[in-house]
């Protein structure tokens, strides 16, 4: 691969940041308390410590709980988010219009190269998907596309849900793992659709044995 020196190569952030501030009472009113990555006044251990009180309940109760973390880090969220299907949803979702033509404006014809410490490569990426990173306004285009996310898992009973930029978590009652299992099939759906990869790995319950949630997974009863 031929690399040569990276010049004259910059991204202005400062026009994204101020609209990013801009747009933090939207982000309070529109994304759910569940969307933790991010928004003012939300933080990670808001998700741990909900997490942490409900295993620390069922085990005082003898009852199994089940746990499942969604990652979508290792198969890089960001480089595969789809810009244009950013722009339809927050635009649905009631984001100001000017925010998204700007920023829609800048992946178009956006082009990706890969770098090596001060070199760049000759030839850009076949790929038209992805977003800068260290830019907020990518962060923004996360929590866009996972609140969308969120929305589908409202409407599986029994679940709770919770996203903090692109881990997700998904955790019920044992007795409702069926309800479990179609939200898990739901996200995977999801990411399909949306361009993403999920990793999936699995944290179990108080008394909840793996071969219990393999069981239920491949039951035909288990599907969305």
């Amino acid at each position: 691969m031929d690399l040569y020196p990276r010049t004259g190569l910059r991204y202005k952030t400062n026009h994204s940041k101020a609209r990013f501030q801009s747009s933090i009472p939207w982000q309070l009113k529109t994304f759910p308390k569940n969307l933790c990555g991010a928004v003012p006044g939300r933080q990670a251990s808001d998700i741990s410590h909900s997490l942490a009180i409900s295993n620390e309940l069922a085990i005082s109760k003898g009852q199994g709980r089940i746990g499942i973390k969604l990652d979508r880090s290792e198969s890089k969220c960001f480089d595969r988010v789809i810009p244009q299907l950013i722009c339809e949803l927050g635009s649905s979702l009631g984001l100001d219009k000017g925010f998204l033509r700007a920023w829609c404006a800048v992946y178009t014809d956006f082009k990706r190269y890969i770098t090596y410490g001060a070199f760049i490569s000759k030839n850009n990426l076949e790929s038209k998907n992805g977003i800068a990173q260290g830019d907020c306004a990518s962060v923004l285009a996360i929590n866009i596309l996972m609140c969308a996310w969120t929305r589908i898992m409202a409407c599986v009973t029994n679940v709770r849900s919770y996203i903090f930029i692109d881990d997700a978590y998904v955790d019920a009652e044992a007795r409702h793992i069926l309800e479990l299992v179609a939200a898990v099939k739901a996200t995977e759906l999801f990411d399909e659709l949306s361009g993403q990869a999920l990793n999936l790995s699995m944290w179990l319950g108080n008394y909840l044995k793996s071969s219990e949630f393999d069981e239920a997974a491949f039951s035909s009863n288990a599907v969305v």
